[in-house]
């Protein structure tokens, strides 16, 4: 690969000590060469005058440093430096004039250095309004022992460009700080910084805007701070830039700060490798992350910003997102504003797809929120293509089949409640026994209706016609209306209502012909009184001396009549006022 352009007039041959070509004095500045990818103008022999081979330095030199090259140039011009180490001078190089140049041999092996403490910025500009400036193939080093200085000031230039050029050891390696809105349009290409502090940083009073960074690397030293600080940018964009330090130690790999920093594109950049990967505060508005890889930062991502898109792979998915995420539909689409789905070839096995948490006991706030201003439905839940429960405008939660509510908790329940008087509530609980014989079958409806003219709650099974009633109904089509069993399900009957109008207690009815006393531990029962006879004690332990037992003649005799039943401790006696003459039933019935 040739040293100089194609365009150099070959009939001239360099010597080893030359070190400069200058090409200066060209009419056309709109053209671009294809060669350096730079917005040089045309590069023919017939539109500008050069220097060739101008040395730099000898005794016959036509300019003693590399400044009094650039200072020559006052209508701008190209500087091709050659191979070697350059030591710049205290103040830096300075930039003064548009349309001015800075091309170093394309090989790379060109260096600058400079030592940050007395030295403290390696190139920069010294007007606030240049543009169409650039500088390429170059390394710039600083050689303090203690990271310090600036590499490269583009404060206040436009329209420039930078172009493979690598930095080491400066504490700042780019600085774009707009103080008279001149910062914008500039193109950075492959900018790799090593060992610095700090990578790229836009602070100025004014905000920089329309930056564009191809191909970058910023690789901080172990205990920098940022890759990117951005405090004062709009609209610049970062196009497969890698922001990896050589330590997590400090390092944030991209900081967003201020209201001042909004709108700005990370399209496929790696981020890797730091303390905080992606750090975005509070009053950031609208930039945004698209196909980027974010991982192996302690904390991936964090964003206390508002509208920030984020379209990237972030492994492991450490995003915390402090201010709300708003995905807004203003097109009128038939798709979903927002969707999350599983399509992957593998199932999440008892794992979260979503999951909302508030950490913070204290707080107050709602943890999900859904609105629907429309007609539809707020929630709506499917299952394949099947609507399984849905909250309707109306304020109604309606489940398609079964509602299940479940704990392993003793003492817990289910409430409904009805929060103003006024209204009315209409509708069922349905409680079903899965079981072999009854599976799928209603057991109890529970219906809570409150208004003037309905009841306020209602047992039933199923009702055809629709009445106002007052207090508790109990209704039935073909089975029993009520019953009470102890135990079990399997366990004796305590008390039945039928659908035939039926009520039948546990009793216990003492057969014909067995007289005297007996002990019946039931509600109700039947003893009887042999021939005259005048009493009977029953035992019984459902009887205290304040029950009420009450008693009755089955049979019809000439002289028994029931005089009382006195009840005791665990049992009661029945007297007659006379002797029986035959043998008597009586029926009894215990009420506490």
């Amino acid at each position: 690969m040739p040293i100089f352009p194609t365009w150099y007039d070959e009939n001239t041959s360099p010597t080893i000590s030359d070190k400069i070509l200058v090409a200066k004095s060209w009419t056309n500045k709109t053209e671009y060469s294809e060669l350096w990818n730079l917005p040089f103008p045309a590069m023919q022999a017939d539109t500008f005058q050069y220097k060739t081979f101008v040395t730099v330095g000898s005794t016959n030199a036509d300019y003693s440093t590399i400044q009094e090259a650039i200072d020559a140039l006052t209508s701008g011009g190209v500087i091709y430096i050659l191979d070697g180490t350059h030591a710049l001078p205290t103040g830096g190089l300075l930039l003064k004039y548009n349309y001015t140049y800075l091309v170093w041999n394309w090989e790379g092996k060109c260096i600058l250095t400079f030592d940050g403490s007395v030295t403290t910025t390696a190139i920069k500009w010294n007007v606030t309004t240049l543009r169409q400036c650039g500088l390429s193939w170059v390394n710039i080093t600083q050689t303090n022992p203690t990271v310090q200085g600036t590499a490269i000031d583009m404060s206040d230039i436009a329209l420039s460009v930078i172009k493979n050029v690598q930095i080491n050891d400066a504490w700042l390696a780019l600085k774009l700080n707009d103080t008279a809105n001149n910062t914008f349009y500039n193109d950075f290409r492959r900018v790799m910084a090593f060992g610095c502090t700090r990578g790229i940083e836009f602070n100025g009073s004014n905000v920089a805007n329309e930056n564009r960074f191809y191909s970058c690397r910023i690789a901080n030293k172990s205990g920098g701070d940022y890759g990117l600080y951005m405090a004062k940018g709009q609209g610049n964009k970062f196009y497969a830039c890698d922001f990896e330090p050589a330590a997590t130690t400090g390092n944030t790999g991209v900081y967003i700060t201020s209201a001042n920093s909004y709108s700005n594109l990370f399209d496929g950049c790696w981020i890797e490798g730091n303390n905080v990967g992606v750090l975005i505060d509070s009053s950031v508005t609208y930039n945004w992350f698209k196909s980027c890889t974010i991982t192996s930062n302690t904390t991936n991502f964090t964003n206390n910003g508002k509208y920030t898109s984020i379209e990237s792979q972030i492994w492991p998915d450490q995003v915390t997102l402090i201010n709300p995420l708003s995905v807004v539909d203003k097109w009128n689409a038939s798709s979903v504003a927002a969707s999350i789905i599983n399509n992957t070839s593998f199932a999440h096995v008892s794992s979260k797809l979503v999951a909302y948490e508030l950490l913070n006991g204290s707080d107050t706030s709602k943890v999900l929120e859904i609105k629907n201003a429309g007609s539809w439905n707020s929630i709506s839940v499917m299952q394949g293509a099947s609507e399984v429960m849905s909250v309707s405008p109306a304020w109604k939660l309606i489940a398609m089949d079964k509602i299940w509510v479940w704990t392993t908790t003793t003492g817990k329940k289910v409430t409904i409640d009805e929060w103003t008087a006024a209204a009315n509530f209409n509708g069922w609980i349905t409680l079903s026994q899965n079981s072999a014989g009854n599976a799928g079958t209603a057991g109890l409806d529970i219906s809570l209706l409150n208004s003037t003219a309905n009841i306020t709650s209602q047992f039933r099974g199923a009702r055809t016609a629709v009445s106002a009633y007052v207090g508790t109904e109990i209704n039935s089509i073909s089975r029993d209306w009520f019953r009470i069993q102890t135990g079990s399900v399997t366990a004796a009957e305590v008390f039945r209502i039928g659908n035939d109008w039926k009520i039948t207690v546990n009793a216990t009815n003492t057969a014909a012909w067995t007289t005297g006393n007996q002990t019946i531990n039931k509600t109700s029962g039947t003893v009887n009184i042999a021939a005259a006879w005048t009493t009977v004690t029953v035992t019984n332990s459902l009887v205290t001396t304040s029950s009420l037992v009450f008693a009755t003649l089955r049979t019809n005799d000439a002289t028994a009549t029931i005089k009382n039943v006195v009840p005791a401790s665990w049992s009661f006696t029945i007297n007659l006022w006379a002797a029986a003459t035959w043998e008597v039933s009586i029926w009894f019935f215990v009420i506490n």
